[in-house]
């Protein structure tokens, strides 16, 4: 009986264990069916809209977001953190890039608990540009230096206009070149300029414009202006006037050897203290325009005789109107009568009522050796009291040779024009006399308290110290103050 049985019992059991079974399978199948969650993303797209700005983009699938964080790279440099944007943003505009860089950008997506998701990186390149600046630095001159992102040009081309003017070319330089001197302009006049690269194709890329207006020139200061011994501080002369004379002034200087001691000595300063200090005639090269006696028919104050010079300087100003400022040395000859030199201030007063806009400078004779009491200190003495009493402009020869760089006084010993001095104080001038340029050359260093120039009838010193004084005296006709 338990034989027949057992079968039966042994079918159903096997048939509920299948049942189970099944039952798990098919709930693990319809468990596995379901799709996972989706990963959340950020997605990214970067476009440059000028050379300096890049445009940022974004989308995300993340869900509590509480804001961004926008990375940048440099070429193959780090990501760096630049900014932050709020939950609801979806743009950034970075600002002040450099012109042909390649960046690469990436977008943070952060939530409560820090980052939730980042976009890939995305690179973007800034065009080309050129950023152009103009400076004005004088009256008559504006400065212009740009920076070229490429290196494909093979030069470049520099165009100005005017108010109301259409732009014409001024200048081409070289590749590679970054900078230009825009010379002659008008006074107080505003330029626009613009630059071209270019190569052999034609033009490449053109700069955003840039203007500036020309310096409007100061009026001459009121009251006599007197370049003397006290004007030999060269230092003292702020190197933004020794600029704006360069830009200014057009000198037309007529003189023998005497008075070549000024013109020796601003040759001997290139060699001393630089470039800055060069002279030329026509101011090339931005030197400034000193024109080393152009004059025809005299030679100086009293040669050919003592009024030829007063028909020259007339000649020389109607054929150059670019000239503003006259000066003439004597050579000897101011050692004459109150009325010869009553003639020289009364021609130099015509001229100054027939060219009001020429400034001309007046100027005593070299020492003689003789002394206070001598009729050249008196001749020398009726041109300064003119100059002082009718705010004249007076280079003062006889009394910048009168004393030694250290103001140490030697008018009332006799001196000479080659500096000689009565040393042993018999009242005139001997041979064995000393001369005052001399000692004061061997106790100083030669390159570093004076330098070596020619100095006609002189010593080197002499002609340094006229030097000082006469680019003093540029800066004062150029507006400087004196202060």
């Amino acid at each position: 009986m338990q034989s027949s049985r057992c079968p039966r019992i042994n079918t159903c059991l096997a048939t509920a264990l299948f049942l189970v079974l099944l039952a798990c399978i098919t709930a693990c199948d319809s468990s596995s069916s379901d799709d996972p969650p989706a990963q959340a993303s950020v997605t990214l797209q970067a476009q440059a809209d000028s050379a300096d700005e890049v445009t940022l983009e974004w989308e995300t699938t993340a869900a509590g977001v509480t804001g961004f964080r926008i990375e940048r790279a440099e070429g193959s440099g780090d990501f760096q953190e630049i900014a932050q944007a709020g939950g609801t943003d979806t743009s950034y505009t970075d600002t002040g890039l450099s012109a042909g860089v390649t960046y690469s950008y990436r977008v943070w997506a952060v939530g409560d608990d820090g980052d939730i998701a980042c976009s890939a990186g995305v690179e973007v390149t800034t065009p080309n540009a050129i950023i152009l600046t103009a400076l004005a630095v004088s009256t008559s001159g504006i400065d212009l230096s740009w920076e070229y992102s490429g290196d494909d040009e093979e030069g470049f081309r520099i165009e100005r206009r005017t108010a109301g003017t259409d732009f014409t070319e001024v200048a081409e330089v070289g590749a590679g070149q970054d900078s230009y001197s825009d010379t002659g302009l008008d006074s107080g006049t505003g330029y626009t300029y613009r630059v071209w690269a270019f190569d052999s194709d034609g033009d490449i890329l053109c700069s955003p414009e840039a203007s500036a207006t020309t310096h409007t020139p100061t009026p001459p200061a009121s009251g006599a202006i007197i370049a003397d011994h006290t004007s030999i501080d060269l230092e003292a002369v702020p190197s933004e006037w020794i600029e704006e004379a360069k830009a200014a002034l057009h000198i037309a200087y007529g003189h023998t050897s005497h008075g070549s001691q000024i013109t020796t000595g601003m040759s001997g300063l290139v060699g001393f203290m630089g470039d800055d200090f060069a002279y030329n005639s026509g101011g090339t090269g931005g030197a400034l325009d000193l024109r080393d006696s152009p004059f025809s028919g005299a030679s100086d104050l009293g040669n050919p005789d003592r009024e030829a010079w007063e028909a020259a300087t007339r000649d020389y100003l109607d054929g150059h109107p670019e000239v503003n400022v006259i000066m003439w040395s004597w050579c000897g000859q101011a050692d004459t009568t109150q009325e010869n030199i009553d003639l020289y201030l009364s021609l130099m007063e015509g001229l100054e009522g027939d060219y009001p806009g020429v400034r001309f400078v007046y100027m005593t004779g070299h020492l003689n050796g003789t002394g206070l009491e001598g009729n050249l200190h008196l001749r020398n003495e009726q041109i300064r009291d003119y100059c002082r009493a009718h705010d004249k402009i007076l280079f003062d020869f006889a009394d910048i040779e009168s004393y030694d760089p250290d103001g140490v006084y030697y008018g009332d010993r006799y001196a000479d024009d080659a500096c000689k001095y009565d040393s042993n104080g018999n009242g005139h001038i001997d041979d064995d006399d000393a001369n005052w340029a001399q000692e004061w050359q061997a106790a100083h260093t030669e390159g570093v308290d004076w330098y070596d120039c020619s100095s006609a009838h002189s010593e080197a010193v002499n002609a340094n110290m006229k030097a000082y004084a006469a680019w003093w005296l540029w800066a004062r006709l150029a507006g400087w103050d004196g202060q």
